[in-house]
C-alpha cells in the first residue's frame, strides 16, 4: 500500500499551471473548440491538450473545482430585478 500524500498547496498548483501556460494558450488558440471545451471542462480540456501535466496536478486541480463548486452553490444567490 503506498503512503497517504498530502494534498498540494494551491501555490503549487498554480506554479505546475504556469509552467505550461504558453502551452495551453496555443492549444485554445488552435481551435475554437478547445477555447469552447477549456470554459466548460478546463481540466478534461487539460488533459486531452497532453501539455505534459502531471496526472496527480490534474487530481489536485479537479478535487479543488469540485470542492469551489461546492462552495459556490452554497453561497446566497442574490435577487434578480
Amino acid at each position: 500500500m503506498s503512503p497517504k500524500r498530502e494534498p498540494m498547496t494551491s501555490d503549487h498548483l498554480r506554479l505546475e499551471l504556469a509552467r505550461h501556460e504558453a502551452g495551453l494558450q496555443e492549444w485554445i488558440e488552435r481551435c475554437s473548440i478547445n477555447a469552447i471545451w477549456y470554459m466548460c471542462d478546463p481540466v478534461g480540456a487539460l488533459r486531452s491538450a497532453n501539455l505534459g501535466i502531471d496526472e496527480s496536478i490534474l487530481k489536485e486541480l479537479e478535487s479543488a473545482a469540485a470542492q469551489g463548486l461546492e462552495v459556490a452553490a452554497l453561497r446566497p444567490r442574490k435577487p434578480g430585478p
